[in-house]
């Protein structure tokens, strides 16, 4: 049991509330009954699902009618609360949420009375529960458990447990655990996918949908289901199949060309009209996967569908950094310039000065107004132009004064001295971009995304990448270069202004294949930054994010992306396609300026990083 305070989310999630009596040992992995020292909130590991509980005692809760009492044995930390009168008394913890989400509330209590003694739930003023019962538990030194699930928002919730006709059982402590997200699941109808040889029909009954899919040849029929998956990762696929024949029809099933299983087994089922499951596990990319069974020998049986089961992406999860609950460096509401040391060495071949070089650069910091150490803020890195500071960036509001801009922690970074020598724009105050893996740009970010990351609380599933024409070259080839990244680098995705990927390959980094989130605002005739720089990024985005409808741009369908601020809904356009949880959003203008676009770029990035608050992008 530690003392820990995690970080915590904006947004909302849903929590399960519980009211303990007893060990528990469903819902908490605890050593005994023993006493709990920390009323304002302890850790304790949930065994079931490796999700930490916090948990908050009765008598250190707010109070309005019962009493703490003692006298019976049982309890943890220094005592219990006793409820005196039959209505209207509450107890009141203040809960703390790691993450906006799915959570467990868990209320301790103890009845030695002979019926129920029902208290009404509420949470951050909401009823979620109008009467949860609390049944008898033996005596009052007998300890049981009563939960209920809710949404809670990430920080500070308020959690009452009041009387409503029969004075409430005595409550030890409350327990706050996060549930895991919900699997991701998909069933697809055999009908509707993609057939070479087998026919639809309906002759028998007990199919899902509109019919079933049956094979014809004994030898090469298939069936091919197209799978949109949220994130890489195993799944289970469960193929709905009846087999009215006395012998196994096996199958060969491939999963994006490679076969996975030479001869999957499909028992007969005891009729045509009978329906079972064959279920295998398969490696699945992020983005679109074809699932192929084929014919090898005999017929195959009949189809009615392919459920898809995964495991719920963990960059969907809230991962709040090791800075969660430090005093911050500086206070909210303004940008408060500091300097950090870089070093490096460029390669022979740089298109800028080769050999080893340190500099020291200049970043501005932006909290946002009430900023809370223990809360797990989006992350922002803004870069200017050519010749900005690191104070020339986006505020993120938009005409309204609504936005993203208050709600998120911004990082403004000033571009590298004339002395790299930037090799397309020397002297002009750039970022060091178009320079392949020798940016003295990507030491940089690394160096102070390992100092930031100990100083403040903020998401590493959701830090973003933001830039204006040089900045925005940068910003591109950040996400190309770090989207996925695993050593603690990862940009989740970007807002580009103007910039994109270089055409020439020696320019641009390693990039992964990973997926990334990305909306890119261009007039489409720019003549200084080409909108075909733009395109490659976006092309590569639909590439690694499996993307289903276009192979590019051009080739792409698109969707209104309104994004307010006095702009007209089709400003901006959603590609149609892409996973939900990565999406690429285009804002592609009319006329041949080069300019920052501030009154789309503002609402339009605002709009784009504050959905990654709410679902789909996170839970």
């Amino acid at each position: 049991m530690t003392n820990s305070n995690p970080g915590l989310v904006t947004g909302c999630r849903s929590w399960k509330i519980a009211l303990l009596a007893g060990c528990a040992p469903a819902l908490l992995s605890l050593a005994g009954c023993g006493p709990v020292d920390d009323a304002a909130g302890d850790t304790i590991e949930n065994a079931d699902n490796a999700l930490a509980a916090k948990v908050y005692e009765a008598e250190s809760a707010l109070l309005s009618g019962p009493i703490v009492g003692a006298a019976f044995a049982g309890y943890t930390g220094t005592g219990y609360v006793d409820y005196q009168a039959a209505t209207g008394e509450f107890v009141e913890w203040t809960a703390q949420a790691t993450a906006a989400g799915s959570y467990q509330l868990a209320i301790r209590y103890a009845n030695g009375g002979a019926a129920a003694r029902p208290l009404q739930i509420l949470v951050n003023g909401v009823v979620v529960s109008g009467a949860l019962a609390f049944p008898p538990t033996g005596g009052w030194d007998k300890w049981a458990t009563a939960s209920v699930t809710t949404n809670l928002k990430s920080g500070a919730n308020k959690v009452r447990a009041t009387s409503t006709g029969s004075s409430g059982a005595n409550l030890d402590q409350l327990a706050v655990t996060e549930l895991a997200p919900p699997p991701f699941q998909v069933t697809l109808q055999a009908e509707s996918a993609l057939l070479s040889g087998p026919i639809v029909s309906n002759a028998h009954g007990g199919y899902t949908g509109t019919g079933f899919v049956d094979y014809r040849a004994p030898s090469g029929d298939f069936i091919e289901w197209t799978v949109n998956a949220p994130a890489a990762g195993t799944a289970t696929l469960g193929f709905r199949h009846a087999n009215g024949s006395a012998a196994s029809r096996p199958l060969s099933v491939q999963v994006n060309g490679t076969v996975v299983s030479a001869s999957l087994a499909f028992p007969a089922t005891g009729g045509w009209d009978k329906f079972a499951t064959v279920t295998m596990t398969a490696t699945l990319k992020a983005g679109v996967n074809q699932v192929r069974t084929t014919a090898i020998g005999s017929s195959g049986s009949d189809f009615d569908y392919l459920q898809v089961t995964q495991a719920a992406s963990s960059i969907l999860a809230v991962k709040p950094t090791v800075g969660c609950g430090q005093v911050p460096p500086q206070s909210p509401g303004g940008f408060v310039k500091y300097t950090i040391a870089t070093s490096g060495t460029k390669a022979a071949d740089a298109t800028g000065v080769p050999g080893p070089w340190s500099y020291n650069r200049d970043y501005y910091l932006w909290l946002p107004p009430g900023y809370d150490a223990n809360k797990a803020y989006p992350l922002v890195f803004q870069m200017p132009g050519c010749g900005g500071s690191g104070t020339n960036v986006y505020p993120l509001y938009n005409d309204a004064g609504a936005g993203v801009g208050g709600t998120v922690i911004r990082v403004g970074l000033t571009p590298p001295p004339n002395a790299i020598m930037h090799g397309t724009n020397p002297g002009q105050g750039c970022f060091d971009d178009k320079e392949g893996d020798d940016s003295v740009d990507f030491v940089f970010y690394e160096t102070l995304r390992d100092k930031l990351k100990t100083q403040l609380c903020y998401d590493e599933n959701r830090v973003f990448a933001s830039g204006n024409s040089s900045g925005s070259w940068i910003a591109n080839e950040m996400a190309c270069k770090y989207s996925g990244n695993t050593q603690g680098y990862a940009i989740r995705g970007i807002a580009a202004n103007t910039g994109g990927l270089p055409t020439t390959p020696a320019f641009v980094p390693v990039c992964t294949t990973s997926p990334m989130s990305g909306i890119w605002v261009h007039e489409i005739n720019d003549a200084e930054n080409p909108f075909a720089g733009a395109k490659v990024a976006i092309n590569r985005a639909m590439a690694v994010n499996g993307c289903t409808i276009g192979t590019g741009y051009d080739t792409a369908m698109f969707d209104n992306y309104a994004i307010g601020g006095g702009n007209a809904d089709t400003t901006c356009k959603l590609i149609k396609g892409c996973p939900a949880i990565y999406p690429l959003v285009v804002c592609a203008l009319p006329g041949s300026a080069h300019g920052s676009h501030d009154s789309i770029a503002n609402p339009g990035f605002s709009k784009f990083i504050s959905g990654f608050s709410f679902p789909p992008f996170t839970n």
